[in-house]
């Protein structure tokens, strides 16, 4: 009798495998006997995708699928490269296989997973299988009513892992923990085309690295739609959708108890829709990038960039580049009540550079209530430049080491550029139009530079140079120009069209522009004697150590 190997199983010629239309056929033949190989052609039909190949054993088999034959032998599943589901018995009809799946996922390390919708009552976890494919159809359906079920897929410890084309669909009764897909000190996982939805977060990745996420589509969730955190590294998620998410819609967190911070992080490519708090978070994390996204209506920010958050206990955020995202609202009625409208924000980070995004709000800037501004609080060494920003303006404090450079800033609720205890900033070639939305009668300027008590104590702007920038508004209100009160050390070279008022401020220098509209009173500080300079009637004065006096020319 000859043999021949096949996937590693030696099996007898063609002529010596006997033929079953479906398993129940072969397990009641009482005349095969240790050694045959049997070829079904389905599991429970002929042609149902169960087709498989089998040795008849004496042994029952260990680490392998095999069904128990009626005269007490075993027949024994020879594998494919990949194992179906239909191979093993399950039937994708709606009723509980958990143990079946679980039994598929502990013994194949490539599996298939044929259309149906497979319903859980406990989590699936993934440590032997290194592939899953879905075809089109396979569905997993789970309910956080069933006791325990937190997680519906788990990779755990585990490495190389491949999943692809499976939808997650999960039915939420309560308000706990109900995951979609969770990663969790694994490495080298990429998923694709994984849909998950009505879950309580989509995807959670925890102390893993080296994961990437491609073409998935989070929805109906009722917190995150795709969160990384938990010391993990190198993650990518790109050409992903997150819509309707409940919370954030793609997040990167460390918290102060994570043994590091969650690192080098890329999302591209992704769109967001309509999450109910931000588009695109970071809280806590070192060397992420957020490039070419696009977010429509967010309730909070469309892109946070938030570190030492005391709400959240987060760890320190560095080391991010934001750059030529799109962001759009366009449905106020989206927005909560209490929450005021921001199209992006950086609070307590460091070395974040925004370049080259659009945040655009334009078309229902009239009919919001209630704003605020794009705001910077407690940063340091931010380069925002080139950026198209209409619906808010720009606000800092507590900030260091800042440059807003080459921005378009439109339809600002008040001031366009709004600056208070800044030390060390570089506002150039910005360029600023139909700010104060509000419609107030008095006191808003394209640029707004003022004091603030922090500690208890007031604190100036400090160090500022002010270059080329172009404000102009036809909105109600009684200046367009730059505001300088209460700063020190401050370098001006600004647009003859764009006033310039100073008032209690130390240690300030013009250079070549044509300076107008500065009031008297304004000069007294900022002036040596000797100065000469064109009140805005266009009447020359001079500052002597008596006083402003103005000049006769005879």
């Amino acid at each position: 009798m000859e043999f021949s190997t096949l996937n590693g199983y030696k099996v007898k010629d063609k002529k010596a495998i006997r033929y079953y239309d479906t398993v129940a056929d072969m397990k009641a033949d009482t005349t095969l006997k240790s050694g045959m190989h049997v070829r079904t052609k389905g599991y429970y039909s002929a042609n149902d995708g169960g087709s498989s190949l089998y040795e008849i054993i004496g042994i029952q088999p260990i680490n392998n699928f095999y069904e128990e034959l009626n005269n007490e032998l075993y027949a024994q599943l020879i594998p494919d490269e990949y194992v179906n589901s239909r191979q093993i018995g399950l039937k994708g009809d709606e009723t509980d296989e958990t143990t079946l799946l679980q039994l598929l996922l502990n013994t194949y390390p490539k599996v298939i997973l044929k259309s149906g919708n497979y319903l859980i009552t406990s989590s699936l976890t993934i440590t032997t299988t290194k592939e899953i494919l879905g075809e089109i159809g396979a569905v997993i359906n789970a309910s956080d009513s069933s006791d325990g079920l937190t997680q519906i897929l788990v990779v755990n410890n585990n490495s190389n892992v491949i999943i692809k084309n499976i939808k997650i669909n999960g039915t939420m009764t309560g308000t706990g923990t109900f995951t979609g897909l969770r990663t969790n000190n694994s490495t080298k996982c990429y998923y694709e085309n994984i849909e998950i939805t009505g879950t309580s977060m989509g995807f959670y990745t925890t102390q893993s690295e080296d994961v990437t996420f491609n073409n998935c589509y989070i929805h109906d969730t009722k917190k995150d739609g795709c969160t990384i955190t938990d010391s993990s590294s190198n993650v990518t998620i790109e050409n992903c959708t997150a819509k309707n998410t409940g919370d954030d819609s793609f997040a990167v967190v460390s918290y102060n108890t994570d043994t590091k911070a969650t690192s080098n992080v890329k999302m591209i490519n992704n769109t967001a829709i309509d999450c109910k708090k931000r588009s695109y978070l970071v809280d806590g994390g070192e060397n992420i990038i957020i490039s070419n996204n696009y977010a429509l209506n967010g309730k909070n920010n469309l892109i946070a960039i938030i570190g030492n958050s005391s709400t959240w206990n987060t760890k320190p955020t560095k080391n991010i580049i934001v750059d030529s995202n799109v962001c759009e609202l366009t449905n106020a009625d989206n927005l909560d009540d209490d929450i005021f409208v921001s199209l992006f924000g950086i609070q307590g980070a460091s070395y974040v550079t925004f370049t080259n995004n659009r945040f655009d709000a334009s078309s229902v800037v009239s009919t919001i209530t209630r704003h605020n501004d794009n705001l910077m609080y407690q940063t340091d060494n931010v380069i925002i430049k080139n950026n198209y920003i209409d619906g808010a303006g720009v606000r800092f404090r507590q900030t260091t080491n800042l440059e807003l450079v080459g921005n378009v800033i439109k339809h600002a609720w008040t001031h366009a550029i709004y600056v208070l205890s800044v030390n060390n900033m570089r506002i150039e070639n910005n360029e600023c139009y139909d700010y104060n939305v509000r419609n107030t009668t008095t006191f808003i300027y394209g640029i707004y530079c003022w004091t603030e008590t922090v500690n208890n104590e007031t604190v100036r702007p400090n160090t500022l140079r002010i270059i080329n920038n172009y404000l102009k508004t036809t909105n109600n209100h009684t200046n367009v120009d730059t505001l300088l009160a209460y700063v020190d050390n401050a370098y001006i070279e600004q647009d003859p069209q764009s006033p310039i008022n100073v008032d209690n401020s130390t240690n300030v220098s013009f250079g070549s522009l044509l300076i107008t509209d500065l009031a008297d009173a304004t000069l007294n500080n900022i002036l040596t004697n000797g100065t000469i300079y064109s009140d805005a009637n266009g009447t020359l004065k001079v500052k002597t150590s008596t006083g402003i006096k103005t000049i006769s020319i005879t």
